[in-house]
């Protein structure tokens, strides 16, 4: 069976770290069994289970408490709030002593976050009409002439631009006079991520020389990743 994604050139099921055995890269000129892909192969294998009954469990957290301040989090904001939770337990042991063996793992990941991202919004100036402190010049489209001090006049602001322009935020970092807004204003957007990774393996031994095994492997990772942009926004990992 393939397990391969075509489309990212990587593999649909990756098992839990707790489930491998070994994994080995191979270079150069692969046999056909590998094929495909230039460049390098990685090989996987996952754990087998033996005669005695052995499993872990573990447990690995991360918060905004432990990490550091993004650079681009203004000096008097809080840390953008960030919760993971990255837990799991792995059992194996015989069926049959000597002849049947299994091997099972879950993993789970909860994250939560906020991702710090800049992105542009008019100045609160520009929302009334004041394009004074840009050098583009503001037309107006009756003429085609420009607006005197580049100023659209108060009778000329449509009411449901108004309320649309309304909606934008105030701005987090200041413009310099001459200059028109650029990337200042940050904000965090949530993003939510729950994976549940499970995988069960049979081994059966024949003798020496026959053996078989399969495995059972589920893999689900619900992410949410809301887009709030405004102007275009680029987002800070």
């Amino acid at each position: 069976m393939e397990n391969n994604d075509q489309l990212l050139s990587a593999p649909g099921f990756r098992p839990s770290i707790d489930a491998i055995q070994e994994f080995k890269i191979l270079t150069g000129v692969f046999p056909a069994e590998y094929g495909r892909n230039s460049g390098s192969q990685v090989i996987v294998t996952t754990r087998a289970g033996t005669n005695a009954l052995h499993g872990s469990v573990f447990e690995f957290l991360r918060n905004q408490v432990t990490d550091a301040k993004n650079y681009f989090t203004p000096p008097n904001a809080a840390i953008p709030s960030f919760k993971q939770n990255q837990f799991g337990a792995t059992l194996g042991g015989p069926i049959i002593r000597n002849k049947t063996f299994f091997f099972g793992s879950y993993e789970g990941t909860r994250s939560t976050q906020q991702i710090t991202a800049v992105t542009t919004v008019p100045t609160p100036q520009m929302v009334a009409g004041d394009f004074s402190g840009i050098p583009t010049v503001v037309s107006d489209p009756l003429t085609g002439q420009a607006f005197p001090g580049n100023k659209i006049p108060a009778n000329r602001l449509d009411p449901i631009g108004q309320a649309l322009a309304g909606f934008y935020p105030t701005p987090t970092f200041a413009t310099a006079a001459g200059k028109a807004p650029s990337n200042n204003y940050v904000f965090n957007q949530p993003q939510v991520d729950k994976l549940n990774l499970g995988s069960l393996r049979i081994d059966h031994t024949f003798s020496t020389k026959d053996t078989v095994n399969g495995s059972y492997n589920d893999f689900e990772d619900s992410q949410l990743t809301q887009n709030n942009t405004v102007c275009g926004s680029r987002v800070i990992p």
